[in-house]
């Protein structure tokens, strides 16, 4: 009731509950007042400290939600202006998560991780990259060879696919035509696949590809392939937010400052291309699948390293390209490594763009010939596999 004379009469809480009492006395006939001063005061003190707390929440209300607002309207902001800014100026790091969003599907089988979306379209890095039924880089394919045709399938990971590069000049493509030019009757399919390493690369063909009934494979081994790699879904800002991906990966470049850098990831290669380290013994495991595979198919398997380009003179490069040559030689298959080819290369002539390491035109073009001499008389004789 004071509370509600205070709100409404607009009065002050003393005078208030003055007239309350003499109103009271007035009608009890008593000349007692119904509050003494003391529970005048206690009850005037008591409006007025609600009062304060109700203005003071209020405010507080009124602050925590301009407060929320404001940063939310300066997110937005800033994923928008980012999004402008990438899509006008190619950020590797961002092109490479939208190819995960648009072109890869999760896959239950945990040796895979992933595979590409079948008939997919998008444009990465200002080149088109489209996939076929089988979630190959290129056009429809045939689920098994014309008669009398050599099909050849390359099997790796971005860079057999082919990133930042148009489809006519990776080397797969490049390779066909090279079989074309000498008469031969000859495809070759792109089994490329991004964040692959061996175990993935050859379980992923197991398991599907291998329909394809390919006559020759050729598995293009990199620095990734010993990497022990785990696929995450993420949350919903890292699938959908370009802003929490940029600060995410400003973390991970910031903390692999810190673990060195350039030495960091040259020791992590020594380390990872072990003799016994775990990730040399899947590739032992799984290059002994692909050429049990070869003998009871009667398919002809080469195996080939790739070096980091960013690493050409360094001895972690060295320790890949052997560790990767004798593996593939212990089971069985040719291999061979094409660090040689481009060891005397500055790495500025043969990445794609600034801050992305994958082949540019030039070096699938080199790389393909490379291939081509070795699969051609006077080269690699890949007509038995040993």
């Amino acid at each position: 009731m004071a509370f509600t004379c205070v709100r409404r009469c607009k009065c002050r809480p003393r005078a208030c509950f003055q007239g309350l009492n003499k109103a009271s006395s007035k009608r009890t006939g008593s000349q007692r007042p119904l509050l003494s001063d003391n529970s005048l005061l206690l009850a005037s003190f008591t409006v007025l400290l609600e009062l304060f707390f109700m203005k003071k929440h209020r405010l507080f209300l009124l602050n925590s939600a301009f407060l929320i607002l404001s940063v939310v309207v300066s997110l937005l902001l800033a994923e928008g202006i980012l999004r402008l800014k990438n899509a006008s100026i190619i950020n590797y790091d961002i092109e490479m998560w939208q190819y995960a969003r648009k072109l890869k599907k999760p896959v239950e089988n945990p040796r895979i991780g992933h595979d590409h979306i079948a008939n997919a379209k998008a444009t990465l890095q200002s080149v088109e990259l489209r996939t076929n039924s089988w979630g190959l880089r290129g056009g429809p394919v045939t689920e098994k060879p014309e008669a009398g045709k050599r099909r050849i399938l390359v099997l790796g990971d971005s860079f057999v696919l082919g990133w930042g590069v148009e489809e006519n000049q990776t080397l797969s493509r490049r390779l066909q035509s090279l079989f074309e030019k000498r008469g031969d009757n000859v495809e070759v399919l792109n089994g490329g696949i991004g964040n692959y390493n061996t175990q993935r690369t050859v379980e992923h063909f197991l398991a599907g590809l291998a329909e394809l009934e390919p006559t020759d494979i050729i598995y293009l081994a990199s620095s990734a392939s010993a990497e022990m790699l785990h696929d995450t879904p993420g949350n919903f800002f890292m699938r959908n937010s370009q802003l929490a991906v940029t600060c995410w990966l400003a973390y991970k470049n910031f903390a692999a400052h810190n673990e060195g850098g350039k030495q960091g990831l040259i020791q992590h290669y020594q380390e990872l291309y072990q003799a016994n380290s775990p990730g040399v013994a899947i590739i032992r495991e799984e290059l002994q699948k692909l050429a049990d595979y070869g003998r009871s198919h009667n398919t002809r398997i080469m195996v080939a390293f790739m070096p980091d380009i960013r690493f050409l003179t360094e001895a972690a490069t060295t320790q890949m390209s052997d560790r990767i040559v004798e593996i593939g030689r212990s089971t069985g298959m040719p291999a061979m490594s094409l660090l040689p080819q481009f060891q005397n290369d500055k790495y500025e002539d043969l990445r794609i763009i600034a801050g992305d390491f994958h082949f540019n035109a030039a070096t699938h073009d080199r790389i393909a010939n490379v291939l081509f001499a070795a699969l051609s008389d006077g080269g690699i004789d890949i007509s038995k596999t040993q």
